[in-house]
């Protein structure tokens, strides 16, 4: 880098910064700002774009524009992903993508290349071509046989007068230099146009000549098919020599079947330039109707080469039965047309009149259900085809939606027959979906091999997170099966962890989920299928509701019973919670002797084994191996390094997960500190404190004693009765409700975070655990104290920080249960309220 660049970008950094920044240049941050600058506009390398991050980013994007429906935006997306190929292309992406905000919430306009128009040219190639050339016309329109004989021998003499004129000329004009390109130009023109006469006179048999007569002609080439099939349709049609031809109705009707059975041979709808008539109707109505007859068959085609081209392609189960089935719908159509075909030729057959006993209007009138279904089904295939290029999961999804939007949220037009094959359609299309859903919840095996199912699994296998993390649903918006999504769910959830205890109880039926469906609809009379809702709700959920609720009803016995998860629950209570008091007595009491004592006690090994002990002789003792006690570092206080741990087996991880363990250690180590300061203010004895204190002192102390257990010990009181022992009354009253695993856990954490709220330990009620642990800090003051000389400035401190921390909860549990939050805490918070002579003595 020059030096007058370095100085230039060294200018421009120093007006950066004071841009940005309020630093003088004496100040020593202004000197560091500057040479950082300098230093990364000099030496810094940034890296290369990465081209396959930015195609995973992209198609990120685009999967995330076709989940919101953004189908115009995610074309464009992936047509630009394609043409991207330089380093340069996918540079500038990751920086229009880093520039991008929210691209889902703004509507997309789709830019147009502007294609500049070529300069028209204007000069007469034509004429320069030509020039000093004579040109040679054909005259190509004849009005007679005899007038083309006539032009025939009249070019035939003209050719060979040119033939000798060009001769003499060219004898003339030899040896003259000026015009030697010329001739030869004209000779080579003129020998190609006696070779082409030659041939023609040789080869061609002119058709004119023959008198319009041909044999018939037995070969395989397309041109004589072609006759072939022209010389037996032209039966009943004129010579078109005219702008008019007079046609027949037998022949429009049996052309317009051909149509739309698909044939290629459409002569008269390719006669564009003839105005084709009938004596039955006027141009106009003949016009109308033969476009209404194109129109349709033009769907029906359209309709039929798409099936027709998806033979090689992979489906997801959904979309073949869709396929299928809708084909073979299109089908019947064209069977219908071919139907009247034949019904014509019997009766041209039978009758020796050629009149057609149907008129042009009496076939369109007759094929009028047909078509309406033509153009129903066409919406349904437009609307279909735009969104067939998704994934297998959204697209089941899309086609199911589709059909359900059809039979639900429009009235159907046509006959009650085309209504039926409509419903037919999303039965059968609906028919993979009903099977999965059978075979999974009734048996236990799931048939999704195209993974096209809205509920996907994932290979997780006996650990907790089977239930809560290894089932991916798919969030689209799908009213169909919206109404038992829920239950779907957890009945998938209960199947598989059943078959993993093998304890799954199969239920054989005669009839499958789709039988059961459509024998429903079939008692239904016609016009209540339009109520489709109530077809599903007692058709279709009734059973799958049932089956779902059987199975997960027998997933939560056998977590009661076999696993008896009701003990699990008990255990936890009674050791985390220390409802069993005299058991955990027996663990905390030794622990709390050594903290007064001032010993360790922090030992693992002692501390596991002192609890295994104390369980020993206890109910639920077949527990105490899977206990075991760790000790760790911590800040917040002295027992919350302790934590109590429990293993939790395979499958009652799956109700008892680890976050509820860590508040249940939470939740022990609060209520450990409680006991701990209860059992230092109650070993407080008169006779422990130390004679040298006044008479005064010993008084105050015993006095600030008192009041420190009066608080110590309503906050025991709530605690241990008003939330532990009606929270579990309530948690009881649950476990008797539930009615599956999901209602089991959602009791159990309800539970454990209500218990955890209550004990003042969530962070929105941290300033209330911060003042409780003042005064348990207070206590463990007054408990140094008491042995000791102290000064009565130091009593006095304690009754004031007492009093304060005291008076700040009252008020301020007071104010919170007015306003009607907390209302748990009101029994605290009247506890605490001083009495009369107490404010009176806080007075003076």
């Amino acid at each position: 880098m020059s030096k007058s660049q370095i100085q230039y970008l060294s200018g421009c950094s120093l007006k950066l910064i004071s841009a940005f920044t309020d630093f003088g240049r004496e100040d020593e941050n202004y000197e560091i700002c500057h040479d950082f600058i300098l230093s990364n506009l000099r030496f810094h390398r940034y890296l290369d774009t990465n081209s396959h991050d930015m195609k995973r980013k992209a198609q990120g994007l685009i999967d995330k524009f076709l989940i919101h429906a953004q189908h115009p935006k995610a074309g464009k997306m992936a047509k630009c992903l394609k043409s991207l190929e330089s380093l340069t292309d996918f540079s500038a992406l990751r920086f229009i993508m880093l520039l991008a905000n929210r691209p889902t919430e703004y509507e997309y306009v789709e830019d147009f290349e502007r294609v500049e128009e070529e300069p028209i040219d204007d000069f007469d190639w034509t004429e320069y071509l030509n020039r000093g050339l004579e040109v040679y016309n054909i005259d190509s329109t004849f009005s007679s046989e005899d007038e083309l004989e006539e032009d025939d021998k009249r070019d035939d003499n003209e050719a060979e007068n040119q033939t000798q004129n060009t001769t003499t000329n060219n004898n003339t004009l030899e040896g003259t230099t000026d015009t030697e390109e010329e001739d030869k130009t004209l000779v080579s023109l003129v020998e190609e146009i006696e070779y082409h006469d030659g041939l023609e006179k040789r080869v061609v048999d002119k058709y004119w000549r023959s008198g319009g007569k041909f044999e018939n002609i037995k070969s395989s080439m397309p041109s004589a098919n072609l006759y072939n099939n022209w010389f037996a349709y032209s039966t009943g049609l004129s010579k078109h020599k005219a702008s008019t031809s007079f046609l027949n109705d037998y022949i429009l009707i049996r052309e317009s079947i051909w149509l739309f059975c698909g044939s290629p041979a459409k002569h008269i709808f390719d006669f564009i330039n003839y105005t084709p008539r009938v004596n039955s109707l006027s141009e106009h109505s003949l016009i109308g109707l033969l476009k209404v007859i194109v129109e349709h068959a033009k769907k029906l085609k359209e309709m039929f080469d798409y099936t027709d081209s998806l033979s090689q392609k992979v489906f997801c189960q959904t979309e073949e039965a869709f396929i299928s089935y809708f084909a073979s719908l299109l089908n019947e159509i064209r069977k219908k047309f071919l139907d009247i075909e034949k019904t014509l030729i019997v009766w041209l057959k039978e009758n020796e009149e050629p009149k057609c006993p149907l008129t042009l209007l009496k076939f369109v009138n007759m094929i009028e259900p047909e078509m309406k279904s033509i153009t129903l089904y066409y919406e349904i295939f437009y609307s279909l085809k735009q969104n067939m290029d998704i994934d297998f999961q959204l697209r089941s999804l899309f086609i199911l939606s589709e059909l359900y939007n059809t039979v639900t949220s429009r009235n159907l037009i046509g006959s009650s027959s085309i209504n039926i094959q409509i419903y037919k359609l999303f039965l059968n299309t609906l028919r993979p979906y009903l099977d999965i859903i059978y075979y999974w919840i009734w048996y236990g095996e799931l048939r999704d091999c195209k993974n096209e199912f809205l509920i996907q699994r994932s290979k997780i296998d006996k650990t907790e997170e089977l239930w809560h993390s290894s089932y991916t649903l798919n969030r689209k918006k799908f009213l169909f099966f919206q109404p038992i999504l829920k239950q779907l769910l957890q009945a998938a959830k209960s199947v598989d962890v059943l078959q993993q205890m093998n304890k799954l109880q199969v239920s054989y039926e005669d009839d499958n989920l789709f039988d059961i469906f459509s024998e429903n609809m079939l008692q239904i009379d016609i016009d209540g299928w339009t109520n489709m809702d109530k077809i599903l709700k007692n058709g279709l959920y009734s059973h799958v509701i049932k089956q779902c609720d059987f199975v997960c009803k027998c997933l939560l016995d056998v977590l009661l019973t076999d696993y008896q998860l009701t003990n699990t629950f008990k255990t936890l209570q009674q050791f985390y919670l220390l409802e069993d008091g005299e058991t955990m007595r027996n663990f905390y009491l030794p622990i709390f002797e050594m903290i007064r004592d001032n010993q360790d006690w922090k030992d693992v090994t002692l501390l596991t084994t002192s609890f295994q002990d104390s369980i020993n002789n206890h109910e639920l003792q077949s527990f105490s191996s899977r206990f075991h006690v760790t000790v760790e570092e911590s800040d917040e206080g002295s027992f919350d390094m302790m934590k109590l741990n429990f293993d939790v087996r395979w499958p009652e991880n799956i109700v008892v997960h680890s976050a509820s363990l860590t508040l249940y250690n939470r939740i022990f180590a609060f209520l450990l500190q409680i006991k701990r300061m209860k059992y230092a203010l109650d070993n407080l004895r008169f006779s422990n404190m130390n004679y040298n204190l006044t008479q005064e002192a010993k008084h105050r102390m015993c006095i600030l004693r008192m009041k420190f257990l009066h608080f110590i010990n309503n906050l025991h009181v709530y605690i241990m009765r008003r939330i532990l022992q009606t929270s579990g009354l309530q948690f009881s009253e649950h476990l008797r409700l539930a009615k599956n695993v999901e209602d089991l856990i959602s009791a159990h954490n309800r539970y454990i975070k209500q218990i955890y709220s209550r004990c003042l330990l969530s962070d929105k009620l941290s300033f209330i655990r911060q003042a409780i642990f003042k005064i348990f800090n207070a206590v463990s003051s007054l408990e140094k104290m008491w042995t000791e000389i102290v000064n009565i400035n130091e009593i006095t401190a304690l009754e004031v920080q007492l009093s304060k921390t005291v008076s700040f909860l009252a008020s301020f549990l007071m104010k919170v249960i007015r306003k009607g939050f907390y209302p748990h805490l009101e029994f605290l918070a009247f506890s605490l309220q001083p009495t009369k002579s107490a404010r009176h003595n806080q007075s003076h």
